[in-house]
């Protein structure tokens, strides 16, 4: 008994040493985070450590871990050795820098590391990894392939070619925006709800795979058709502006809520299906004739400003919360309607240039048909410069009479009509006023000016005829109405001239 004794007593001592010294956290989590703290910061002459605050001296030794608490953003596991599963490094108020290699912390469920200068991200060995939030560093590739059970993926605002998420079939949010991506195939990401990919160099992008989608962002990039099946049936959000999109269906999509397709080169768009649910439709900068929005049953935000829209539907819209639909060819009568409408005051007509009209020297033409001349102002010019009384006679009501030929420009302002700020909106009516009402521009002329203008300009995507402000171009062969919309041209005083 008494040799046991001393045995015991030794075996008490030492297993209150080696709880006194045994190590909470797993090493394999520790060396990772040694080996990123020990490269240098986004701070000339700090390391990332520095950043942190973290002391590392004798850090190596096992028995030190006090270092591992001055790293904040860091949550661990309760078994002993605890295992990091979660980083969170956002909001720091300085910014890490390197190669961050986490490929050894296998327990890693959480990364959150955007907004640093990281140049290089190992998560390979990361196969519990839920969630990365990569955005905004220096990153030139990224490998998910074995991240499986990734649902969220945010990797914006890196140097990204090549993103491979065909493995990744739980994923939900995909934002890989503003990178350098050519192309991007997420057919097997059945689960997607939420997809972001502007800013790339995208050509090609099929969501016809992905059935859960309701938020689609794709602006700015090079596509020349997006197809939104009637899979896509769950889809409220589509983003796809500043793209070259000649058509779009949406004619499937009924819960859209929110469709930006401005700055595209669509000549039509049906949104008569979506009215149920459409709250704020954008297509300004496209080529649209026709947009009829006149079952609209919310209140409605609308931008449809420089166009080619003659007329302009509202008749039917219980509420218009925004309106923006300058740069048309809107008639006098379809802005007074609209203006009656309110807009909550959030309203900018702007100008109307409408389709020059032949007249007949010396007969009566009726510019104002909307107030009849009441409380309306009339500022006309004659051949780009101000007409004098002896070219036209104002007869009152909102009549004219053209006694001299020309090419008459007629901004017609009432003050019932306002845009914005409290400013009038303006409509332009054009007459091409001689004789007998026929053509007053030489038909050489006319199929000189229409070949340059056909072609490509020097700005990527617009013709000359678009950046020298000519919007109807719609049967410019038989009209002249475009010829009042080409400046400094000058044009002899004969007919035709």
């Amino acid at each position: 008994m008494k040799k046991i004794f001393p045995f015991m007593l030794c075996l008490l001592l030492f297993a209150g040493w080696y709880s006194a010294t045994a190590q909470p956290y797993h090493e394999d989590d520790k060396t990772a985070l040694r080996a990123f703290l020990r490269q240098p910061s986004a701070t000339p002459g700090m390391t990332n450590a520095d950043k942190f605050g973290v002391d590392t001296t004798n850090w190596t030794f096992p028995t030190n871990e006090n270092w591992i608490t001055q790293v904040i953003g860091l949550t661990w596991g309760e078994i002993t050795p605890k295992r990091l599963t979660e980083i969170s490094w956002v909001e720091l108020g300085f910014a890490l820098a390197g190669s961050l290699d986490l490929s050894g912390c296998s327990a890693l469920e959480y990364l959150e590391c955007g907004g640093h200068q990281l140049t290089a991200l190992n998560v390979s060995n990361n196969s519990e990894l839920t969630e990365l939030l990569c955005s905004n560093n220096q990153l030139t590739a990224l490998n998910v392939s074995n991240n499986t059970k990734l649902e969220r993926l945010s990797c914006g605002g890196n140097q990204l070619t090549v993103l491979d998420v065909s493995k990744n079939t739980e994923l939900e949010y995909l934002e890989c925006s503003e990178n350098q991506l050519t192309a991007l195939n997420v057919s097997n990401n059945t689960e997607l709800t939420d997809l972001r990919c502007s800013k790339n160099q995208l050509t090609v992008l099929d969501v016809s795979n992905n059935p859960e989608l309701y938020y689609l962002e794709c602006e700015e990039n090079y596509l020349t058709a997006l197809n939104v099946f009637s899979e896509n049936s769950a889809l409220q959000y589509l983003y796809c502006a500043y793209n070259r999109l000649t058509v779009l269906d949406v004619t499937t999509n009924d819960f859209l809520m929110k469709l930006d397709c401005s700055n595209n080169r669509l000549t039509t768009l049906d949104v008569s299906n979506n009215t149920a649910y459409l709250e704020e439709l954008k297509c300004g900068g496209n080529r649209l004739t026709t947009l009829d929005v006149s079952n609209s049953t919310g209140a409605l935000k609308l931008h449809c400003e420089y166009n080619h829209l003659t007329a302009l539907n509202l008749n039917n819209i219980l509420a218009l919360s925004r309106l923006y639909c300058y740069g048309n060819a809107i008639s006098l009568a379809d802005l007074k309607a609209a203006s009656d409408k309110g807009a909550s005051g959030d309203m900018f007509l702007g100008t109307q240039i409408l389709a020059a009209e032949t007249a007949i020297l010396g007969n009566e033409v009726t510019v104002d048909d909307v107030f009849n001349g009441v409380n309306t102002n009339f500022d006309v010019r004659k051949n780009g410069s101000d007409a004098s009384g002896t070219d036209y006679n104002n007869l009152g009501n909102g009549k004219f009479k053209f006694l001299t030929a020309g090419a008459y420009t007629v901004d017609i302002t009432n003050d019932d009509i306002i845009s914005g700020s409290g400013y009038p909106a303006t409509v332009v009516a054009t007459y091409l006023a001689s004789v007998n009402g026929n053509s007053l521009y030489h038909p050489s002329d006319k199929a000189a000016l229409r070949a340059f203008l056909r072609q490509p300009s020097a700005t990527t995507g617009k013709t000359n005829a678009e950046v020298l402000g000519v919007t109807d171009t719609t049967n410019w062969t038989t009209n002249e109405s475009w010829i009042a919309q080409v400046t400094n041209l000058f044009w002899n005083e004969e007919t035709p001239k």
